[in-house]
């Protein structure tokens, strides 16, 4: 229900959106946005409850401006 009311509310597609830190062998890293504030937290966690997810990447994102998006990303972990 929450879901839906971002998405009426903001005449948007999507209710909520993380930026992918990291990926190893074992684990991809978020940075999302909740009640709490930014946190840092395993896509599982992210998903956790989620009907729909979905991935998107800009056609147009370098190496270079992806890391510069993820360093910006990681550095608003635990602002509210």
């Amino acid at each position: 229900l929450l879901s839906e009311a971002i998405r009426r509310a903001t005449k948007g597609e999507v209710s909520h959106a993380i930026v992918v830190l990291s990926v190893d062998r074992t684990d991809v890293a978020v940075v999302e946005a909740v009640g709490a504030g930014v946190r840092r937290v395993p896509l599982d966690t992210a998903l956790a409850g989620a009907s729909l997810a979905v991935a998107f990447r800009h056609p147009e994102l370098t190496s270079e401006l992806g890391a510069r998006v993820a360093d910006f990303a990681g550095k608003q972990v635990g602002k509210k």
